[in-house]
């Protein structure tokens, strides 16, 4: 394979490797790989695809291992599909969090192929006191209580029967990008980046609730209000985010098409509305939603804007299960699901 670049992003860490998605990428409609954020825990794994295989244990009648050509030769779906890291607007808030310093970069889409998790399901069938589907990436690293882990999250044995939530071996027509789970990825499309394990190298049916690092300890609302601590993250929370402004930037007065992106994992867009005075008024936008259920749906409003000197855009979105992206800051101690309005400030001079 060749090795990757990441001109097309702003990297946040390069040990391990995480990078933003530039505000510029969301105004397409598909991300190119060069272009879609990176989220790591660990180093990147080296993985040779030719000897590769995926292990399936536990829970079934005998161990079994899958190629990548043999699951290749399974029936293929290709889904738009957008990726939200849990932590994305982690570095709004304040207090300050501890964890990666994302500032609103940790989201894009893809055109995603390869076969429905089901598909290895009915071919497996595991045994009814499966409680739990585990599934285990190649990528592993010592965590904060000092052990040494690969990274691996579990699913309700019932979710895995899910048509939506794919096996994922190409991404934009090619195949997998090795930062982004070269050879085979697991994709759970409506919900936050972590569920979707990449380098994906065993799935494990487990009779109990799996707890493991990446599980109960992350990922998980602590000192969130109106949450039990320990509440699992769970869905994308309603968000939109402006594209074609970035903060700083300088604009003259007149006729302007703000543009943007909105998505809710929680139920479908229903509205995005635009203020140009700090939230003061708002301005309903024009939504152009995707024919794909997974996908973001892009919005743009045009403006006058007469006034000189330093202005604030704002988005809001809402969706049809009635949430609203808040005004306020949703702190938490691991800085998840953060979907505060978004406020770009540009200057007006002639």
């Amino acid at each position: 394979m060749n090795s990757p670049t990441y001109d097309g992003l702003a990297v946040v860490t390069e040990s391990p490797l995480n990078a933003e998605t530039k505000p510029a990428s969301w105004l397409k409609k598909v991300t190119p790989n060069s272009e879609f954020y990176i989220r790591n825990h660990f180093p990147i794994p080296e993985i040779n695809s030719e000897n590769w295989s995926l292990k399936v244990s536990g829970q079934i009648d005998s161990e079994l291992k899958f190629s990548l050509d043999e699951i290749k030769s399974w029936p293929k779906v290709t889904k738009r599909v957008l990726l939200e890291c849990a932590g994305n607007g982690r570095k709004s808030l304040d207090p300050p969090i501890k964890g990666t310093n994302w500032g609103f970069g940790a989201i894009a889409q893809a055109e995603f192929s390869g076969t429905s998790l089901k598909q290895l399901i009915d071919r497996v069938q595991p045994h009814p006191s499966s409680v739990e589907a585990l599934f285990v990436g190649a990528d592993f690293g010592k965590v904060r209580t000092g052990d040494e882990i690969p990274y691996a999250r579990s699913m309700p044995i019932e979710a895995t029967l899910d048509e939506d939530i794919i096996l994922c071996w190409e991404m934009n027509g090619s195949p997998l990008p090795k930062a982004h789970g070269f050879p085979l990825r697991l994709l759970v499309p409506g919900r936050y980046g972590m569920s979707s394990v990449k380098w994906l190298d065993e799935i494990q049916f487990i009779d109990t609730n799996f707890d493991g690092f990446f599980q109960v300890d992350d990922y998980v609302y602590i000192q969130a209000e109106g949450i039990i601590d320990g509440t699992p993250v769970g869905p994308m929370r309603v968000r939109s985010l402006i594209a074609s402004h970035e903060s700083g930037q300088t604009i003259q007065p007149g006729s302007h098409t703000i543009q943007g992106i909105a998505w809710s994992g929680e139920g479908q867009l229903t509205q995005v509305e635009l203020s140009q005075d700090g939230g003061a008024t708002w301005m309903q936008a024009v939504l152009n939603p995707d024919p794909n259920d997974y996908a973001w749906t892009p919005w743009s409003i045009e403006v006058e804007i007469a006034d000189l000197g330093a202005i604030e855009l704002m988005s809001r979105a809402q969706d049809s299960a009635g949430n609203q992206q808040p005004l306020q800051q949703y702190w938490n101690k691991g800085g998840y699901g953060n979907n505060i309005v978004q406020r770009v400030s540009v200057e007006v001079a002639s």
